[in-house]
């Protein structure tokens, strides 16, 4: 296992709403929280705006998916895949403004 930070930047682009953090499920893992593009995924944590937590992925290829609604994960949702390996990583996530899309997500691992 290792480990990746996530960081929500603080915004005023969807500050009243929290934000679900899943990863795809490694072998041998029995159960899973949804299905996210017909792949099972496990909910790893919630983010509120501005905070930052650290989760553990496993070393094989994993897909963080990040989703700003609980209802609809599948049409709100952004994802990055992280390829095998051992090294630790930050992913940084943003919301942009855009009422017509819902406030799409923004995935990077630089801060800008």
């Amino acid at each position: 296992m290792r480990k990746l930070t996530l960081v929500r930047k603080k915004s005023f682009v969807g500050c009243a709403c929290r934000v679900f953090v899943y990863r795809t499920l490694s072998a041998g893992e029995p159960t899973y929280d949804l299905l996210l593009n017909g792949v099972p995924c496990l909910l790893v944590t919630t983010l509120k705006n501005g905070k930052q937590t650290e989760i553990e992925i496993p070393d094989c290829d994993t897909t963080v998916w990040v989703s700003n609604s609980r209802m609809l994960p599948n049409d709100f949702k952004e994802g990055y895949l992280y390829p095998a390996g051992a090294e630790a990583g930050t992913l940084y996530i943003k919301m942009r403004f855009s009422p017509f899309e819902g406030n799409p997500i923004v995935l990077s691992t630089t801060p800008n």
